[in-house]
C-alpha cells in the first residue's frame, strides 16, 4: 500500500496595522443608534438635548457626524465610573438619534442620579481625534 504525503499549506494573515489602526468598531447595527431622515447635511459635531423628557430614561439624545466618522459611546456616573459603552461605530454623515433605553440595558441596574455621556469621533481616514463632547445628563426612574 502506498503511502500519501500530504503537505498542508497554512496560510497566516497578519494585518500590517498600528495601535492606532487596530480600533474595534462595527458597521452601524447598533440597536441604540438609528440614522434620521434630513435633508440638511450638518456642518459641525453636535451632541444635542435629551427629548423629550430631560430626566427620563426612555428619551432620545441628538447627535450630528459633518463627515463619515468612528464614534463611540461612554457613559459615566457621578464618580468618574464608566457604566456602560459602545464600540466604535462607523457612521456616515447626518443626523441621528442615541436611545437611553436600549443603552443602558439592562435598565434596572441604573439608579436614578447624574451621569455624563461622552461622545468620541475619530476620522477613518487618519484615526485622529475629531470631536469629543460631553454632556451631563440626569436620569430618573
Amino acid at each position: 500500500m502506498k503511502t500519501l504525503n500530504i503537505l498542508l499549506f497554512v496560510i497566516i494573515v497578519i494585518p500590517l496595522y498600528s495601535q492606532e489602526d487596530s480600533l474595534k468598531y462595527s458597521d452601524f447595527s447598533c440597536s441604540c443608534i438609528k440614522s434620521l431622515p434630513n435633508k440638511t447635511m450638518p456642518d459641525s459635531f453636535k451632541l444635542g438635548l435629551k427629548y423629550p423628557n430631560p430626566g427620563a430614561y426612555y428619551g432620545y439624545e441628538y447627535f450630528s457626524i459633518p463627515d463619515t466618522s468612528l464614534v463611540k459611546f461612554k457613559v459615566s456616573d457621578i464618580h468618574s465610573k464608566i457604566v456602560t459603552q459602545t464600540e466604535y461605530y462607523l457612521l456616515l454623515q447626518g443626523n441621528y438619534q442615541l436611545t437611553w433605553i436600549n443603552l443602558l440595558k439592562p435598565i434596572e441596574d441604573f439608579k436614578s442620579g447624574v451621569y455624563y455621556l461622552e461622545m468620541t469621533a475619530i476620522s477613518p481616514k487618519n484615526y485622529k481625534q475629531v470631536f469629543k463632547g460631553d454632556k451631563r445628563v440626569l436620569l430618573v426612574k
